[in-house]
């Protein structure tokens, strides 16, 4: 259960590492989980929208607001993972911004085994 609070907790940690199963663990809990707190937003939405009393106008609003917390807690960490995550592999979280090659060193190439410039290897 850590995979899913590290993330959150860590979400100002830019100088250490993270593994990649810490990466690919959090991504799959957390992508089709907001995906149905959108769907579910997107359904509520479009019921009220169908009701000409406006009756589900305040739940239609409610649950858009509870749908943007969660994106907040849920997208902000990621920022931060993706950089602890590429400095595991001994790289620099510059190279978020370099599309293609950042992305799939980040998410494929293994971390490395000893301890680098960003410290330790992650526990798990």
């Amino acid at each position: 259960m850590s995979y899913l609070i590290n993330p959150i907790v860590r979400l100002f940690d830019f100088r250490t590492r993270s593994s990649r199963r810490e990466y690919w663990l959090y991504l799959l809990w957390m992508l089709p989980f907001y995906a149905l707190v959108i769907g579910l937003t997107g359904y509520v939405s479009a019921s009220a929208m169908s009701d000409p009393s406006g009756a589900a106008d305040s739940t239609a609003s409610t649950l858009a607001i509870v749908s943007g917390i969660v994106y907040l807690v849920l997208v902000l960490p990621l920022p931060a993972l993706a950089v602890r995550r590429l400095q595991d592999t001994g790289s620099t979280g510059w190279l978020l911004f370099v599309p293609i090659y950042g992305v799939l060193r980040m998410a494929f190439f293994r971390g490395e085994a000893g301890a680098n410039r960003f410290g330790n290897p992650p526990t798990r």
